[in-house]
């Protein structure tokens, strides 16, 4: 007859240093929620309802919206043209909320995130001084 394994207990040094040891998050599992952006860090829509409330932070992100879905991609041997309003409005945006903003995958309100990223983002190459 097979003796069945006794594991072995840890010693009480290791629970003491397992109990110290923050949580980790864990990764999501094929039938997990999907992360709402709520448990994000610095997710471009809460980013984007920071920058609402603040009356310059919303004219500035309209406008630049305006701009960046306005401007064409310049080929490789032209210079862009930009219009000094629209490298106004990316300047007013360098020290907002959204600057740093992330999206995640799978993440609820996905496109909407993305929309606003881009927004920012696209910005960066309209400012030569960023």
């Amino acid at each position: 007859m097979v003796r069945p394994l006794n594991p072995r207990p840890l010693p009480p040094v290791v629970l003491m240093l397992l109990l110290l040891l923050p949580p980790s998050p864990l990764p999501l599992a094929a039938g997990d929620p999907l992360p709402t952006e709520s448990r994000l860090m610095n997710s471009c829509l809460q980013a984007r309802r920071k920058c609402q409330a603040d009356p310059t932070c919303s004219a500035a992100y309209h406008h630049l919206d305006s701009c960046t879905s306005s401007i064409s991609t310049p080929l490789p041997s032209e210079e862009p043209s930009v219009p000094a309003d629209c490298l106004e409005a990316a300047q007013q945006l360098r020290n907002s909320s959204l600057i740093g903003c992330m999206c995640h995958r799978r993440m609820k309100n996905q496109v909407a995130c993305l929309d606003i990223y881009w927004t920012v983002h696209r910005a960066r190459s309209l400012d030569p001084g960023w």
